[in-house]
């Protein structure tokens, strides 16, 4: 196990750290965090595996911010002391809030962690337990790395999601508990800003099975991608462009219905060739595209006659 401390807060440079912990501008090499994992097996409904392949081969990336993600990292000190003062029985949580008492410290992990069994991973835990820790759920104590997670939402949302975390971030620290060594994880959630819940998430060794075999699957493409990547930038001829190209378009990831496709296509090429000359595999899209266009049409208006009869009948 390794902890390479981050050299500076600034988010610029963290940035840059990271990217070098991610095995840029190595070709024989390529890690992965915690939070695209769920990307990589197919958890994360946002982000799609293209756009995690192109970043990581060194070909196209896009650091997005919105008013979203900088809400949910102002808001990580507040969902903090929310935890440090939690206890199980609401209103006494909410005294001990207001009043400042604290029943546990926590500290930032100002880190990136590895662990030599899973090269292909690495994590940047949101916090740590600072001294001895028990649950207020078991009574354990908690181990030194146990892996504490901040997540903000709406209640539109986390009425959805099952046992109160969704898949990509149950992906998400399980993997952070793979590079901790650690049994259990502390998952928090704040919902509209008012909200908290919070649950320990176990360690699930089938999953983390799963999670180590697809991210070293999906490692081997990306050290691929950045190997016919390193050659494309210094191609001896047109003709060893072209071919280590279509090399390229062989090994992505293939498509997925996920919006992202459609962002990371435009991001790519913001205009449109308008006329191209295609397959029958291309002319089949349409066909696809057409039936499924239909068959929504004729599913809605049978939803809204079902709707009006049971209406009619209330």
């Amino acid at each position: 196990m390794q902890k390479i401390n981050w050299t500076s807060n600034s988010h610029e440079a963290w940035l840059s750290q990271r990217r070098g912990v991610e095995g840029f501008g190595d070709v024989t090499n390529a890690r992965f965090g915690a939070s695209d994992v769920g990307t990589i097996t197919g958890t994360n409904s946002y982000k799609c595996p293209n756009r995690l392949f192109l970043h990581t081969i060194g070909r196209h990336s896009s650091d997005w911010i919105t008013e979203t993600s900088v809400a949910g990292h102002l808001a990580e000190p507040i969902i903090a002391t929310v935890w440090e003062s939690w206890e199980q029985e609401k209103e006494t949580a909410l005294r001990n809030i207001q009043n400042g008492i604290k029943l546990r410290k926590t500290k930032k992990a100002e880190f990136f962690l590895l662990d030599d069994n899973y090269p292909q991973l690495f994590a940047s835990i949101d916090r740590l337990h600072d001294g001895d820790t028990f649950s207020p759920f078991t009574g354990n104590k908690y181990a030194e790395l146990t892996p504490i997670e901040f997540k903000t939402t709406k209640s539109t949302y986390y009425k959805l999601w099952e046992d109160g975390i969704t898949p990509s971030y149950y992906d998400q620290v399980q993997t952070q508990m793979m590079l901790s060594g650690t049994e259990v994880a502390v998952f928090c959630v704040w919902v509209d800003g008012a909200h908290f819940y919070v649950r320990e998430v176990e360690f699930d060794k089938q999953r983390a099975e799963f999670i180590d075999y697809k991210t070293r699957e999906f490692q081997q493409i990306c050290i691929a991608g950045k190997q016919i990547m390193d050659i494309i930038s210094n191609p001896e001829s047109h003709e060893q462009f072209d071919e280590y190209t279509a090399m390229l378009d062989d090994i992505a990831p293939e498509s997925t219905h996920l919006d992202d496709e459609q962002a990371l296509s435009r991001e790519l090429f913001p205009e449109s060739n308008g006329l191209v000359k295609g397959d029958e595999k291309d002319f089949q899209f349409l066909l696809d595209y057409n039936e499924a266009h239909e068959s929504i049409k004729v599913l809605e208006d049978s939803k809204q006659l079902a709707k009006n009869n049971i209406l009619a009948l209330m």
